[in-house]
């Protein structure tokens, strides 16, 4: 009897271990990859609406985890940036059978007239390509012991990209970039000048909007982390140092800071500057050890329209022609002149009658 009551608790305690197992795996299961997205893009009311087919997830889930979708764009200088990064945190899956993003053109962050996202210049017009990922985890905040923040998934699983999706944007008046192709340097280094601002068309009061974005190409990444330079000149005026926007896609990672495709936003006091035409140079360097590129771009013309123009402290004003000085008619000069002509007078007149009483 007490081997049959040690069988049946041996039996009833295999069975709750499988049991365990069982509710553990079935646990897990519950989070697995996510698929890669399915996504339809579509034009309302001057808006993209980006439309992603959901997928089956359980928000009770043991580890409490989220179900997020990031989604990038290709900018007008040809690579992708995401949209949603840092503090940022991505969409998450809504409870419906679809989660449905919306980006209102030339209105919003994401399609600026002639401005920045996230200091990438992105043009309100033309086509617009996406791509979409799902990601399971958490998206937290971590500070390192150094003081530095990051933020990015925790835990979880990260689908792949889907495949890249166009649209073709209102038309609106903004004026096509103007684009520039270094020559090629050592380690067939070159790059992509797209300026955005200033342009041809339009005229400048004031401020000028100085904004555009290189995109490096290489054939080989140096081992140690390379220079960049970067400056602009207007008017064959001395160079200004300029330095470029960055984000966590510029980041190869180690300790580099080498930006790979970096973008410029400044704005510009061009009230000095006289009214009418005006040229703009931008110079890129490339430098490891040695020059591996020092380039020029071409002229990029503008038109300086100012309200209220002044002069610019640092430059050096035309100076004013300086009158021709003139005697003072004072009276008592003229007196003091006659006086002087008849005392001439008088000593000609005395050596005269002298040398006729001589003779």
């Amino acid at each position: 009897m007490v081997r049959v009551s040690k069988n049946l608790a041996l039996c009833i305690a295999v069975i709750l271990l499988c049991y365990i197992l069982f509710m553990v795996e079935s646990g897990s299961a519950q989070i697995s990859k996510p698929a890669i997205p399915n996504f339809t893009l579509a034009l309302q009311d001057s808006a993209v609406v980006l439309s992603i087919e959901n997928q089956p997830f359980d928000v009770d889930n043991s580890e409490n985890y989220s179900f997020y979708y990031n989604v990038r764009i290709m900018s007008a200088g040809g690579y992708w940036f995401d949209l949603y990064e840092g503090e940022n945190t991505p969409p998450t899956q809504s409870s419906f059978d679809s989660t449905t993003l919306t980006y209102p053109v030339a209105k919003s962050d994401i399609f600026p007239s002639l401005s920045t996202v996230s200091g990438i210049p992105v043009p309100p017009t033309g086509e617009a390509t996406f791509q979409v990922i799902a990601m399971i985890g958490n998206w937290e905040k971590t500070t390192y012991s150094d003081g530095t923040i990051s933020y990015g998934l925790k835990g979880g699983y990260v689908s792949g990209y889907s495949g890249s999706k166009t649209i073709t944007l209102p038309s609106t008046n903004a004026s096509s970039p103007a684009i520039y192709v270094s020559p090629m340097g050592g380690m067939s280094t070159s790059y992509r000048l797209t300026l955005f601002s200033p342009n041809e068309q339009a005229s400048y009061d004031g401020v000028l909007p100085l904004e555009f974005m290189l995109m490096w190409t290489y054939d080989l990444m140096p081992v140690f982390e390379p220079r960049t330079d970067y400056a602009y000149s207007i008017d064959g005026n001395p160079f200004e140092s300029i330095t470029a926007n960055k984000t966590s896609n510029d980041r190869p990672g180690g300790a580099y800071t080498f930006v790979y495709n970096p973008s410029f936003s400044y704005k510009l006091d061009v009230s000095s500057l006289t009214n009418g035409h005006h040229e703009l140079v931008i110079r890129a360097n490339f430098d490891f050890g040695y020059s591996l590129l020092n380039n020029t771009s071409t002229l990029f013309s503008f038109t300086v329209q100012n309200s209220n123009p002044h002069i610019n402290p640092s430059s050096t004003p035309t100076p004013a022609p300086t009158p021709t000085p003139t005697v003072p008619e004072l009276p008592i000069t003229a007196i003091l002149v006659a006086v002087l002509v008849a005392a001439s007078l008088l000593i000609v007149i005395g050596k005269r009658k002298l040398a006729v009483t001589n003779h």
